[in-house]
């Protein structure tokens, strides 16, 4: 058997393979052996030139902050911009909730001061602050709900707009009106846009006709070792032959995903095995799916080594900030995250980040016009810009590890930047919104720089038609639906500024809404508009406060919240009280959960 020629090949190939993974393996432990033992609070240095930005913040109406993550861009500048002088009055926004307060959180630390007073934050649902607050650290959908109250008194003297790469549709509709504010003259306001992976060519255009800077910097303070999916396969001894050209399928196959998966899945072992308990791991997830799937699986094989810590939409604020101040000396914390985590985050426990470079976000295809409708999740390669980003999770404040579960030849396959969140969304709320100051969001998408499809707007405004909240201006019934009172009237100026600015760059013409009374009611509530007449049923027919809660179950897309540890017993005894009412339907199951609580 011995002489056997394919036996002789297999086990020729097994020692290379085992010799390979151990010196892989020595290489590992080798740069390991000079990891440090940082604690949560220890401070991020700052490696900023700020007198430098400064002086480019003042000297120009636009300026883009291009440094590495971890640089202190998102602590720093605000900080310096609100210690100028007294008058000084800063917005910085987010895209996340909870970045948005941790950054807060910290400022007010370092201004050894309470969240509140000269710092403050404001998402929806929760503010601290008050009118003495000239710091404000706000969402970025907060604040251009607050531009589009009243649009021609600005009342900051700069607005930052951090994690810029992202642009979400509300980003850029508020980069549209605060361009056309710079334009006019009439407010007097600093833009600063900040990322780590911005293209600013493109965007250096966009803002042509007005002063523009940039400045760059990418200095890491730490190093960070680079593991690509070949590497990862020979550290683990592992004989999988990577697939050729991954990006020529429009799609990932599941059983792609289910191998990468099976290799972080034993990655995470190999690092519990082998590393110290307080230097944390970071993994990066498809979706809500692949986190309770992995946390599910290292709590039954990894139970008394590991705290695993799901991060998702879903998951409240104040669980995650718990679990990131969380100390188990005997316990590794293995963070399970969606790319919510790619941001603005500084977690100095994490040595490790483990990438599988896969992401799920809705899809608008024009070949199926379902999708326009309802936008499918689609998992999907991630870009080179959220890789970067993924990275700079670590060598923040001591040196770290990245695995990246993509094969380092294809690297340059994958696309340098994202696609534009606005083409794959729907846009229903956002267009209601729009109406406060135009009557036509047509007109305000017409000038951003990326533009939903003109399928998705008149799916919008189809929708908002049907359910009563915006009328045709031709309509014969308009003058009827019309409410005075509703209307701000010192709008006209500026909704007559961006038809012009429209017209003349779009070169169309946009017919005119108007909103009705329902309209104006759903812009005022936290929800889209299809949850919000929920809410405005429920007080016609007197079930207010059973269609509220219906109408928050659609929004969070779950009747069962993640509860925190101290309830989940309570919260499992409730999910099988709502199976026996036999009902599929999450806001009638939601509704007899709160009816039988009450009785």
């Amino acid at each position: 058997m011995q002489q056997n020629p394919e036996y002789k090949k297999n086990y020729e190939a097994m020692f290379e393979r085992q010799c390979a993974m151990e010196t892989s393996q020595q290489l590992f432990f080798e740069k390991y052996t000079h990891q440090e033992v940082v604690h949560f609070h220890d401070v991020v240095k700052e490696r900023l030139d700020i007198p430098v930005i400064l002086d480019l913040i003042d000297q120009h109406d636009v300026v883009f902050v291009c440094t590495d993550t971890g640089s202190g861009k998102s602590t720093s500048i605000p900080k310096a911009l609100v210690e100028l002088s007294t008058e000084t009055r800063v917005v910085s926004t987010q895209p996340r909730r909870t970045a948005t307060v941790a950054i807060a959180n910290r400022v007010a630390m370092l201004r050894r001061e309470q969240v509140g007073e000269d710092v403050g934050y404001w998402i929806r649902g929760d503010k601290k602050g008050d009118e003495q607050t000239r710091l404000w650290y706000m969402t970025s959908y907060t604040l251009l709900l607050r531009l589009l109250e009243n649009p021609e008194e600005i009342p900051y003297t700069h607005i930052v707009l951090d994690e810029f790469h992202e642009q979400q549709p509300d980003i850029e509709v508020m980069v549209a009106l605060l361009r056309l504010a710079l334009r006019s003259g009439k407010s007097k306001f600093k833009l600063i846009l900040m990322s780590a992976t911005l293209n600013t060519g493109d965007w250096e255009d966009y803002f042509s006709g007005l002063k523009v800077a940039t400045y760059k910097q990418s200095e890491p303070e730490h190093p960070i070792h680079d593991y690509f999916l070949e590497d990862v396969c020979t550290l683990m001894g592992f004989d999988y032959t990577v697939p050729e050209q991954l990006m020529e399928k429009r799609v990932v196959e599941k059983s792609i995903m289910d191998k990468h998966l099976y290799i972080a899945q034993n990655l995470i072992m190999f690092l519990n095995n082998m590393s110290l308990p307080n230097h944390s791991i970071l993994v990066f997830l498809p979706g809500r799916a692949q986190v309770e799937a992995m946390q599910a699986l290292l709590l039954q094989q990894l139970r008394h080594r590991v705290d695993a810590i799901p991060w998702h939409s879903a998951v409240e604020l104040t669980e995650i900030e718990a679990a990131m101040k969380r100390q188990s000396p005997n316990l590794q914390k293995v963070y399970l995250a969606t790319d919510i985590v790619e941001v603005s985050i500084t977690l100095p426990d994490v040595v490790f980040v483990i990438d599988l470079v896969l992401v799920k976000r809705p899809k608008i295809s024009k070949e199926k016009p379902a999708s326009v409708l309802y936008p499918p999740l689609v998992t999907q390669w991630v870009s080179k810009g959220s890789i970067a980003q993924r990275r700079g999770r670590v060598g923040r404040v001591q040196q770290g590890f990245h695995f990246c579960l993509f094969p380092a030849a294809q690297i340059a396959t994958l696309a340098d930047h994202p696609q534009s969140p606005i083409e794959n969304s729907r846009i229903d709320e956002l267009s209601l919104h729009c109406l406060q100051i135009v009557s036509n969001p047509v007109a305000i998408f017409s000038i951003c720089h990326n533009q939903p499809h003109i399928e998705t707007i008149a799916s919008s405004m189809n929708t908002l038609t049907h359910l009563g909240c915006i009328i045709d201006a031709k309509d014969p019934m308009a003058a009827g639906e019309r409410v005075p009172e509703i209307y701000a009237e010192h709008h006209t100026h500026w909704s007559s500024l961006i038809l012009s600015s429209a017209q003349a760059e779009a070169e169309v013409e946009v017919d005119e809404y108007l909103y009705t009374f329902i309209g104006r009611m759903l812009q005022l509530i936290p929800v889209s508009p299809q949850s919000g007449m929920l809410v405005y049923y429920g007080f016609l027919t007197g079930l207010e406060s059973l269609m509220i809660l219906a109408a928050a179950v659609t929004s969070s897309l779950s009747p069962s919240p993640l509860a925190p540890r101290r309830r989940a017993a309570a919260a499992s005894t409730s999910r099988v009280r709502w199976r026996r009412r036999r009902t599929r339907c999450a806001p009638c199951a939601a509704a007899c959960a709160a009816t039988s609580w009450r009785s």
